[in-house]
């Protein structure tokens, strides 16, 4: 989760999506939506999900992440400048460049 919610740590969130995608094969991905769900960051538990969602999680193991309560919208990556709201997570700004996932 750290990687999702300190992604400056780690040279940013392009590095977080690489590091996750290249893990997803060996972690339960129901362990991680647990551990997103009990970090109780709104903007990491978003993030995370769509984060998944892009490298191809099953929608039904996302929900949870997806229906977690959350008042603001959040930028996917601090760094980058405003992009477009996410339909299905309706609280992230898609400001990553989508060539660069996966």
């Amino acid at each position: 989760m750290d990687l999702v919610a300190r992604p400056d740590i780690i040279s940013g969130m392009q590095a977080a999506i690489d590091i996750l995608e290249d893990v997803l094969p060996r972690i339960n991905v129901q362990t991680l939506v647990k551990y997103g769900l009990e970090y109780r960051v709104g903007a990491a538990i978003k993030r995370l999900g769509w984060i998944l969602e892009q490298l191809g999680v099953s929608g039904q193991e996302l929900t949870p992440l997806q229906q977690y309560p959350v008042r603001n919208i959040y930028r996917f990556d601090l760094s980058a400048p405003v992009g477009v709201v996410n339909i299905s997570y309706g609280s992230i700004n898609e400001n990553l460049r989508r060539e660069s996932i996966a």
